[in-house]
């Protein structure tokens, strides 16, 4: 976040807020929260349900 500080201001901080406080954050969310933010940004990107495009045949 200190290589950002210029983009802080925007978003109303005055300084880049403590590491720790950062982890300390990330660490008191359930972990359920980014596992169905992750499915759904997945669902999104692959809405036919592949994951990957099928191997090209080499003629």
């Amino acid at each position: 976040m200190a290589a950002n500080q210029a983009k802080l201001f925007h978003v109303g901080l005055k300084a880049p807020p403590a590491r720790a406080t950062l982890a300390d954050a990330l660490n008191a969310r359930d972990w359920r929260i980014y596992h169905a933010l992750a499915q759904r940004l997945i669902a999104c990107a692959c809405p036919t349900g592949r994951r990957f495009a099928p191997p090209i045949a080499a003629n």
